[in-house]
């Protein structure tokens, strides 16, 4: 991967991610509407994403990238010089 895609994933993350810490395992996610930039991230990284239809009507398909332990520690050390 190049420098301009490792930044704008980390736009990404700094927008719309988050990181969970226990004592057993860390893990990330991407939450977007949009699920094309959630594929990119799959593909270069792994991890799963998972599709919640909206709630109500006009309401959009929430998508959720997640990642665990060497996945999600792959994909910090990526951006995070970004």
């Amino acid at each position: 991967m190049n420098d301009t895609l490792y930044a704008y994933l980390a736009g990404l993350f700094d927008g719309e991610g988050a990181i969970h810490v226990s004592p057993k395992t860390c893990s990330v996610q991407v939450v977007n509407t949009d699920i094309r930039p959630l594929q990119l991230i799959k593909d270069s990284f792994g991890g799963n994403i998972v599709s919640t239809p909206g709630g109500h009507d006009g309401y959009k398909t929430v998508h959720r990238w997640m990642a665990y332990s060497d996945t999600a520690a792959a994909f910090l050390q990526a951006i995070a010089s970004y």
